[in-house]
């Protein structure tokens, strides 16, 4: 077996080839990377979002429950729409003084 010896310019050819192949790679590899990490986190971000409007749903599916019971209705009625029962008497502390009820009278403090 006769084995040729490589010339010094030989192996920096080789060198410099190696080295053009694997910036090469780089160039083309790196921004395939860079996109993947981005498509990573647009995924997670995607799937917070569908979790929080999962969470929104099954908030609105309990309230959708419980307003379709008696109870519920009586209570959006009594508290939105401020309905009362015949005969009832509804003491509201609630609502703020009018400005012009606190300065009745002569004028004097």
């Amino acid at each position: 077996m006769n084995r040729k010896s490589s010339t010094p310019a030989e192996r920096i050819a080789f060198g410099v080839i190696l080295v053009a192949v694997v910036c090469l790679c780089a160039v083309l590899v790196v921004p395939g990377l860079r996109r993947l990490h981005e498509r990573h986190e647009q995924i997670e971000a995607l799937k917070e979002e569908r979790n929080a409007e999962e969470q929104k749903k099954l908030r609105a599916e309990r309230e959708i429950g419980e307003l379709s019971t008696d109870e519920g209705i009586e209570r959006v009625a009594r508290q939105e729409l401020r309905l009362v029962k015949p005969g009832e008497v509804v003491f509201d502390f609630d609502t703020a003084p009018r400005s012009g009820a606190a300065s009745q009278g002569d004028g004097r403090p």
